[in-house]
Order: C-alpha cells, then structure tokens, then sequence
C-alpha cells in the first residue's frame, strides 16, 4: 500500500492535465511550446502547496521521473523541457546525491 505522501503525490501528478490547462490557460497543452517555469511551478505546487515535500534525494528524482514519464507519454516533452530537468537534476539544491 502506497504512504500517504506517495498516494498524495500521485493524486496531484493525475491532475497534471487540468493544471497546465489552469496555468496555461489553452485548451490544447500539447500544441505549445511549454515553458519551463510551468513545470517549477508545477513542483512548487506539488511538494509546497500540498505539504507533501519529497523525503530523500530518491523520492524526489522518482517523482521527477514520473513527471517526464507522463509528459512523455501526452508528447508534451520538448527540447526546453529536457533541459529543465536536467537542471533540477544537476540543481544545488538538491544537495549531494
């Protein structure tokens, strides 16, 4: 049975859609250009807005994953995107991996 912070997280990654679509304000999130700073926002969302902040370096680059995982799989995922989450990746906030 998934912890309540991993099904919170979960939840909120199933309403990814109707987020860009609130942050975006467009009927068609696949047909832009997405901009980077909605993807951070979209984290800040998740991990602060809901007060589900991720554990370890782990659970965090697992939810990252999950994020591109489903972007991905709505062909949502462009060139700008990859370079975004390879800045989280590097990022020093996340502290030595």
């Amino acid at each position: 049975m998934p912890k309540p912070v991993a099904r919170e997280k979960l939840r909120k990654l199933r309403h990814f859609d109707t987020f860009l679509l609130e942050q975006m304000k467009l009927d068609n999130p696949a047909a832009v250009d997405i901009d980077p700073s909605i993807i951070q926002r979209f984290f800040n969302y998740l991990f602060n807005g809901c007060g589900a902040k991720p554990a370890t370096i782990r659970e965090y680059l697992e939810v990252l994953w999950s994020v591109y995982a489903y972007l991905y799989e709505r062909k949502l995922v462009n060139d700008k995107l990859l370079i975004f989450i390879h800045q989280m990746l590097t990022s020093e906030a996340l502290g030595p991996v």
